[in-house]
């Protein structure tokens, strides 16, 4: 059927063509660069065809082509259509972070040849470091900040007729790249303040880029944002010379993904780097800490299970983790102990002494939980269980 449909398509252009080549005269005029115009009969017009046909490996009946070369009422062919082969020869690049130290590929691609069939020579900083028909690919190891890693490829037509040369240079570069949010966490905690859903989170980058000895200063490079591989912001609110930073706001979508990546390049598109970077929304926590006459706020022991002594009282103090500095004021906290709420007069304090009578035994369940007043949806809590022990 595939078959079928397709030889009828051929003959559909075939048509096509036979109808626009029966409007020309007998001579047929191809515009060419200069103010002379060349002129060619029929026949040479034809063995024109089949020869550029034949260097691309096709049947000289493909139609594709023939409509491509002989649309001469439109003026579409302006230079000689064997110049054609190989034209949009390129590099590619597999990697844009483009670290010191990095093993990347470049791959040679064109669309007029099969790359398997051309005969291939690259150069290394001016060595022939690989050759050979079908060799369109190279690897190569990326020097310190600063060196160059300049990479010549010549390509020579399966017929040896046409040869292409294009060059390529790279600079490796570095950049350091980080994040912070708006988020609380106790004075005496060294982690990293998480990110909460619903707050906002700032990004930095601290590039190193350098050609050759000469170092760029961040402040003269171009930086530009994106968010979950989504396009390059163009915001010169967002990106543009000098935007190092950038702020987001984030979803209230619990354990979200945010994938952050940021190309640095110079104003003269020497280097062009590219970092990214993940991260993860975490909900806000509730941990209980024994507050203790002598020695204070006892952090370095979580109050989780604790044994207290009949009679004797005990200071449970509530720190929140990552809770956003922006919604501090508008916590309240409300305390229950064996799921009793417990007259709180004072919804912000986060202090509760637990007292118990002589003689009493057993286990007391303390449990705190938080609530934002104008967020619904931002609530939580923690509890302990204290066992009382009668001597």
């Amino acid at each position: 059927m595939n078959r079928t449909l397709l030889l009828f398509n051929l003959a559909i252009l075939f048509g096509s063509f036979s109808f626009v080549y029966a409007q020309n005269t007998a001579t047929t005029t191809v515009p060419t660069a200069t103010s002379t115009p060349i002129e060619y009969t029929p026949e040479e017009v034809e063995a024109i065809r089949v020869e550029f046909l034949e260097r691309l490996g096709l049947p000289v009946d493909a139609p594709y082509s023939v409509l491509d070369l002989f649309r001469y009422p439109t003026q579409a062919v302006t230079t000689d259509p064997l110049n054609r082969v190989m034209g949009d020869l390129q590099m590619n690049v597999d990697s844009k972070n483009l670290s010191p130290g990095k093993t990347i590929t470049i791959s040679a691609h064109t669309d007029s040849v099969d790359k398997r069939l051309i005969d291939y020579t690259w150069y290394h900083n001016g060595k022939s470091v690989l050759s050979g028909v079908g060799s369109a690919t190279y690897s190569l190891t990326l020097g310190p900040i600063g060196t160059l890693e300049s990479l010549r490829l010549v390509a020579i037509s399966p017929d040896k007729s046409v040869t292409k040369e294009i060059s390529k240079d790279i600079y490796p570069a570095r950049a350091h790249m980080t994040w912070f949010s708006d988020s609380k966490t106790p004075v005496w905690y060294r982690g990293k303040a998480l990110l909460p859903p619903g707050s906002e989170i700032n990004f930095a980058v601290v590039p190193e880029v350098q050609i050759g000895n000469a170092r760029i200063s961040p402040n003269a490079l171009i930086y530009e944002w994106s968010i979950n591989d989504g396009q390059f912001s163009k915001s010169p609110e967002v990106s543009g010379v000098g935007k190092n930073t950038f702020k987001a706001k984030i979803t209230t979508v619990q354990n979200s993904e945010y994938k952050v990546t940021v190309r640095v390049r110079d104003q003269l598109r020497r280097v062009s780097h590219e970092e990214q970077i993940v991260v993860l929304s975490h909900l806000p926590e509730m941990h209980f800490y024994e507050l203790d006459s002598l020695y204070g706020l006892i952090t370095w022991r979580e109050l989780q299970n604790a044994q207290l002594i009949s009679g004797d009282t005990v200071a449970i103090q509530a720190e929140p983790f990552f809770l956003p500095f922006v919604d501090l004021s508008n916590i309240d906290y409300e305390w229950r102990i064996n799921r009793n709420r417990i007259d709180n007069r004072d919804k912000k304090n986060r202090i509760f002494r637990f007292s118990t009578e002589e003689g009493s035994s057993g286990r007391q369940d303390i449990f705190l939980q938080y609530s934002n007043r104008s967020n619904i949806l931002q609530r939580g809590g923690n509890g302990a269980i204290i066992t009382v022990l009668e001597l």
